[in-house]
């Protein structure tokens, strides 16, 4: 968002009370002066009406989509229709593998809505599962039965079942328990409205896949669209901090994309993951000697620049890794001197992203 001042309805306290006084003289034809008790009321009587200016100037900024915010930014989005609405609260997914004791001659079913556990979180299969006659076990998706955030469970870490069906002997998610967000940030969702105009075609343009790909899962931080050949669509989709989505997540993509109101018809589209290009930040600074009391907070600033600069990275594809950019962030800090030792300058192809594993940064003292 532009952090740009912009006055629509000017409020300035000190120019209010210059009215007031104008309008008192004017009327009166007395000259009002600040030694007199009553100027210390009409100080007050600005001050008031400056504030109610004020927010008169926010309101008015707030008809412009990139200072609308809250429910004035989702009106703007109504304007569109159903394109238009926030992304609510998503639930989380995984796919869950469940195991008989020994294989049978028939077919088991794993009911729809078989429930599942972990801590506070149940999760319920979407459809039913069939373990084959001879086989020890099948998979299902299952989504948690509350919105909003869920906290990403790896491999593994859901174990438990509710609803055990016959010849049940355990059960694991096999992929990570993800997609489990709060409802859409107005950033991000002002952002996606500015998009709203390229999804209104079925011509199969890069911004369209693109805008309805988002809309699946506020998981999905950033899209990429190639077209190889002809009627062939390759989407890209990457999560937060350089992580792949995953492939419930896909499955709502898939959805979306494929409607046939959003998806030309000829058009034969395929989820890809980005190239993961792992990178460690490594590096020295030194201070200057008039610093050497703001050491600690200077290393704090730095510890937390240095981050938010590994996380806007990986959030992004095809965004290079440059140093210069590290040494910038660093010396705007108040360093003195910087060395690098990780990552080298890399160029990346817009289908890979840069991911940060480590970080380590060394102070060494004053000069």
């Amino acid at each position: 968002m532009i952090d740009e001042e912009i006055i629509i309805i000017e409020y300035d306290p000190v120019k209010v009370t210059e009215d007031i006084k104008q309008i008192y003289e004017e009327k009166t034809g007395n000259t009002l002066a600040e030694s007199e008790p009553r100027w210390i009321d009409y100080h007050v009587i600005a001050a008031y009406i400056s504030s109610i200016k004020a927010e008169m100037n926010d309101v008015a900024k707030q008809n412009y989509l990139r200072y609308a915010r809250g429910k004035r930014l989702e009106l703007k989005g109504e304007l569109y229709g159903e394109r238009g609405g926030k992304i609510k609260a998503g639930k989380a997914r995984t796919t869950m593998r469940c195991y008989i004791q020994e294989a049978k001659s028939r077919k088991i079913i794993i009911p729809a809505g078989t429930r599942f556990v972990k801590d506070a979180y149940v999760f319920s299969s979407l459809n039913e599962a069939v373990i084959e006659a001879g086989t020890l076990y099948a998979d299902t998706i299952v989504e948690c039965l509350t919105e909003g955030y869920v906290p990403i469970f790896d491999i593994g870490e859901v174990k438990e079942i509710i609803d055990v069906f016959d010849y049940f002997e355990t059960c694991e998610n096999i992929s990570k328990v993800i997609g489990g967000v709060d409802e859409e940030e107005d950033e991000k969702y002002r952002e996606r409205l500015e998009e709203v105009p390229e999804s209104f075609t079925t011509a199969g343009p890069e911004e369209s896949y693109k805008f309805w790909a988002k809309t699946a899962s506020d998981e999905i931080k950033d899209v990429v669209v190639v077209s190889p050949a002809p009627c062939y669509i390759d989407i890209y989709l990457l999560g937060s901090n350089g992580n792949l989505i995953s492939e419930e997540i896909k499955k709502l993509v898939l959805e979306v994309v494929n409607d046939k109101e959003k998806r030309p018809q000829g058009d034969r589209v395929e989820l890809k993951d980005p190239s993961v290009i792992n990178f460690t930040i490594d590096f020295s600074y030194t201070l200057y000697k008039k610093d050497e009391v703001r050491a600690l907070e200077i290393g704090e600033l730095i510890k937390n620049k240095i981050n938010g600069y590994a996380k806007e990275i990986s959030n992004k594809m095809g965004k290079e890794i440059n140093i210069q950019d590290i040494i910038e962030i660093v010396k705007n800090c108040g360093a003195k001197r910087v060395i690098i030792r990780n990552p080298a300058d890399r160029k990346l192809e817009i289908t890979e992203v840069a991911k940060c594993t480590e970080i380590n940064i060394e102070s060494s003292g004053v000069e």
